[in-house]
């Protein structure tokens, strides 16, 4: 594992005015598998020769944390995968709909 540590700060969403720091990059070789941690929450990411494993288990790890996954859609078509905080639901659904995204599924 190497890490490249940066420091950008950048708009995200002109329309929202969401704005995120780029704070470095980690680059895994096969098989390293990293934890990503916040607010005592626990995600996890692993490269593999084929590529990666994105996320915990959604029906075990995740749940047990109160983390649900929904893909969701933008109305450019863009697609991605979100974990939400369950306690935080009425938050993410505020930022779906300012976000104005077309699909919101549930996956566990």
């Amino acid at each position: 594992m190497k890490f490249i540590k940066k420091n950008r700060t950048f708009l995200a969403n002109k329309r929202t005015k969401i704005k995120l720091k780029n704070i470095g990059c980690i680059q895994l070789k096969k098989n390293d598998h990293l934890v990503i941690e916040t607010s005592r929450k626990k995600n996890e990411l692993c490269a593999m020769e084929w590529g990666f494993y994105i996320t915990s288990s959604l029906n075990q790890r995740l749940k047990k944390q109160k983390i649900s996954t929904y893909l969701i859609e933008n109305n450019t078509k863009k697609k991605f995968v979100l974990l939400v905080l369950d306690k935080k639901k009425k938050l993410f659904m505020k930022y779906c709909k300012s976000e104005k995204f077309k699909s919101i599924k549930k996956i566990n």
